[in-house]
């Protein structure tokens, strides 16, 4: 026999059970009969199959709470709530009373490294926002327009915007992203190099736009940066010192000039409080303890960025993913229309076969009491409710 190869000598439509020759594989064929082994259903196709083997596998992801391969990056947050730390009752006090340490639990687990902590300050507006005009070499002051949602609208930069024209940004804490809502949308081309100011000049960085176009003001939207370096407060226009990041415009030009309804700070980067990695523990199960902070009132106001997942995967994991494809692929068979005997009548002979759906039944019955038995050895996701 002379073996041959898909893709090299041959493709495979798996869904028709067609088998398309290359130039290849017709010369290593030649005169020669074609012989194929192969599996095949009859009910449910390859891919109808290949959906649900990608569907189960995240099923399994979240029924677990793990990511059952190369770790990835996950950002979690969670309401932060005082622990009053000591006793309140008549009893005497004890000496040996211990503080115990604030946490937080993540929802995942496999937990391989801790990237950032930090505690956010939420429901902050801009502390200032000012356009400067190159042309005319005067600055405005928007703060109070940007802040409010139903104020009036303010051109970005100038009603003709010029190279080097700037629109300045400033919180007292550091932040990591931008949403605007535009009155006008601008037309053009521009350039905006978006700078920050590091202690001695402004150093540019990139930001990454989560609406298209949205940091160069030709799409309402929301960008974001990662944290800056050396990111220091400094004033602008004699304003108060704070973190200011700037858009320049630096090449390029608008034919309709962009007007902003409405700015805020993005509300998940609004950092009150960056932890020292060295100031907390955790565990692969998700567990963050805090050893020298306390965690503050709020809602969604901890921050942590951490990666899980498994350089090797647990053989049940493998199982658990075919039950869950399982179920699928009967749900499909039942939900489907099949033209199956139930029995047949050979001569005088009558023999009942039984009706498919009973038996797919007490499979899908089985399929479920192995799927609690590996949640149950493998730890299901941990629920987490805050009263």
């Amino acid at each position: 026999f002379t073996a041959l190869t898909e893709s090299t000598h041959y493709t495979l439509d798996k869904d028709s059970g067609r088998v398309l020759l290359n130039s290849a594989g017709v010369t290593a064929l030649g005169t020669d009969r074609l012989y194929a082994k192969y599996i095949h259903s009859v009910k449910i196709s390859d891919t109808i199959l290949a959906t649900y083997v990608a569907e189960s596998d995240e099923e399994v992801d979240r029924s677990t709470g793990a990511y059952w391969d190369t770790p990835v990056s996950r950002t979690e947050f969670t309401d932060g709530r005082k622990k009053f730390p000591y006793p309140t009752t008549d009893r005497p006090y004890n000496k040996d009373d211990y503080d115990e340490p604030d946490h937080v639990q993540l929802s995942r687990k496999n937990v391989t490294e801790v990237s950032e902590v930090s505690f956010l300050r939420r429901g902050a507006g801009l502390a200032n926002v000012q356009s400067y005009d190159s042309s005319e070499a005067t600055y405005t002051d928007n703060k109070g327009e940007a802040n409010s949602p139903s104020g009036t609208a303010f051109f970005v930069f100038a009603t003709t915007p010029a190279t080097s024209d700037i629109i300045y940004i400033g919180l007292s804490n550091k932040f990591h992203g931008l949403t605007t809502d535009l009155f006008i949308t601008g037309v053009g081309s521009p350039t905006i190099t978006w700078e920050y100011y590091d202690g001695s000049s402004w150093t540019e960085f990139t930001p990454t736009e989560i609406t298209t176009n949205a940091s160069i003001f030709t799409a309402s939207g929301k960008f974001t940066w990662s944290s800056l370096s050396a990111w220091t407060k400094n004033s602008v226009n004699s304003s108060e010192s704070l973190y200011f990041v700037r858009g320049r415009l630096s090449a390029g030009s608008y034919t309709t000039s962009p007007k902003i309804l409405h700015m805020f700070a993005d509300q998940d980067s609004i950092i009150a409080l960056e932890i020292p990695l060295y100031n907390i523990d955790f565990t692969t199960s998700g567990r963050i303890t805090f050893l020298n902070d306390r965690i503050p009132n709020g809602t969604r106001n901890v921050k942590v960025v951490f990666k899980h997942g498994q350089t090797t995967t647990n053989p049940l994991i493998g199982e658990l993913s075919a039950l869950y494809a399982g179920l699928r692929v009967y749900a499909n068979i039942t939900g489907g229309s099949y033209d199956d005997e139930t029995g047949v009548t050979i001569g005088g002979v009558a023999v009942s076969i039984g009706e498919v759906y009973v038996n797919v039944r007490e499979v899908v019955n089985q399929f479920n009491k192995r799927i609690d038995q590996i949640l149950r050895q493998l730890g299901k996701r941990i629920r987490i409710a805050v009263a």
